[in-house]
C-alpha cells in the first residue's frame, strides 16, 4: 500500500480491491467510464446532463484527479528508466 501512496497520493484504508464491491465506487467508475476515457476523452458534458447529485459528482473528479497523479508518477519513472539495450 505504500507504493500506492506515494502514487497517488492517498494512503488506501484497507484493500483497494474491496471498494469496487461498494455501490457508491461503481456508480462513480461508472459514470467516470461513460465520459470515454475518463475527463481527459471530452465527454465531461454527459455527467453535466446526467444531473448527478454533488456527492457522485465529487467522486467523479476525485478519482480523475488520483488517476492523473498516478499516470503522471508512472511517466516520471518511465522518463528515469534507462532505455534497454535491442
Amino acid at each position: 500500500m505504500e507504493l500506492q501512496k506515494r502514487a497517488s497520493g492517498v494512503r488506501p484504508v484497507e484493500c483497494p480491491w474491496l471498494a469496487y464491491s461498494d455501490p457508491f465506487v461503481r456508480e462513480v467508475l461508472g459514470y467516470y467510464r461513460s465520459t470515454t476515457g475518463g475527463m481527459d476523452g471530452a465527454k465531461p458534458a454527459l455527467l453535466i446532463a446526467a444531473d448527478l447529485p454533488n456527492v457522485v459528482w465529487e467522486g467523479v473528479n476525485y478519482y480523475h484527479e488520483v488517476t492523473a497523479r498516478i499516470r503522471a508518477h508512472d511517466d516520471e519513472l518511465r522518463r528515469r528508466k534507462p532505455p534497454t539495450a535491442r
